[in-house]
């Protein structure tokens, strides 16, 4: 957790760089590495963590351990590849902890997991080989998405499991990426209209949608769920109208729609189940943590709908210095109501 929380603080550090207004560190390393260290440093780190714990044995925290050691190299002043090699390796550790987990389970969910995993060795392995970051966002989104709807198909087993769809959309979204590799124009396309088709499905179908009429924690979880099923709709519609995309506006309208909207809507809707679970401590559910999706919701707003959908970069740097603000908040809001486990005498 140490590298974890690392890697977002330097994550977040880059993004400002990015923004060009005022950073702790003003790093072109970290600006560089913005995206990994998010994505492979923070929440793949968490990840790997999360799932050494549902192994349930020691040997396989050797894995978040790798993880974080491969964030910290990352931002930090040692040679370029050994971060992204840390990374890969500790990725190919996941995949080997896939397998127990796959021979005690035998289920879809897990299966979709371990594509999502597939996804982000790639990624990792074409970073340490030299591919510049913006490269392989197509493989880090796949990684999210699928180990994302894997999780929530763990969750929803009553209404989702008997259904075929999913792991239909699934493996459409792995060939997708694959097709993305020889023929961009099409692979880009047809990977966002999956994106569309699994987010409306997923919209319909998801079981935290009956949460919403309950209020309290129900309503948050499926609140946030839905919206984040809306922000990977919008990254499909960027992809299946533009096709690949180099950085600029609809570039930086689909990565965040897909890596914030959707991605840290469903880390802030899960937070309060999965981080007990990975810190062995109690937190209960406040509504505190409204304060953080609020600004992370509006954030992007003010960043997609009206910095990059009309050209104002006013607004994507205002937008993108509140998603780091929203961010920063949801820390403290779980550092201020997380509490160590009641144990009986």
């Amino acid at each position: 957790m140490v590298g974890a929380g690392f890697a977002l603080l330097a994550g977040l550090d880059g993004a400002l760089v990015l923004l060009g207004v005022w950073s702790p560190l003003d790093s072109a390393r970290l600006s560089t590495w913005h995206g990994p260290l998010m994505v492979l440093g923070f929440i793949g780190t968490v990840i790997t963590l999360e799932r050494a714990v549902a192994l349930g044995r020691p040997t396989g925290y050797l894995v978040p351990a790798c993880s974080g050691l491969g964030a910290v190299a990352l931002a930090t002043p040692t040679p370029t590849r050994i971060g992204p090699a840390l990374l890969t390796v500790a990725q190919v550790g996941l995949l080997a902890i896939y397998v127990p987990l796959w021979r005690r389970n035998r289920d879809d969910a897990t299966v979709i997991q371990l594509a999502g995993a597939l996804c982000s060795t790639g990624a990792a392995a074409l970073l340490t080989v030299g591919w510049d970051p913006s490269q392989v966002v197509g493989w880090l989104a796949s990684s999210m998405i699928l180990t994302i709807i894997g999780e929530r198909l763990e969750l929803s087993r009553l209404t989702m499991v008997r259904n075929r769809v999913l792991p239909a959309l699934s493996a459409a979204l792995v060939a997708s990426l694959v097709i993305s590799v020889v023929r961009p124009g099409l692979g880009w396309r047809l990977l966002g209209a999956v994106l569309v088709v699994l987010a409306l499905w997923l919209l319909r179908r998801d079981i935290a949608r009956a949460g919403l009429r309950r209020g309290g924690q129900a309503a948050f979880i499926g609140g946030m769920l839905m919206v984040g099923y809306l922000w990977l709709a919008v990254a499909g519609t960027v992809w299946l109208l533009a096709g690949p995309l180099s950085p600029g506006r609809g570039y930086d309208a689909a990565v965040h729609a897909v890596f914030l909207g959707f991605t840290m809507g469903m880390v802030l809707g899960h937070v309060t189940i999965i981080l007990p679970a990975v810190l062995r401590a109690r937190m209960d559910w406040t509504p505190w943590f409204w304060v953080p999706a609020v600004l992370l919701e509006g954030s992007l707003v003010t960043r997609i709908g009206v910095g990059d959908a009309l050209g104002r970069s006013g607004a994507v740097r205002a937008g993108g210095v509140v998603n780091v603000l929203s961010l920063l908040t949801l820390v403290i809001v779980i550092v201020c109501h997380v509490r160590p486990r009641r144990t009986r005498a």
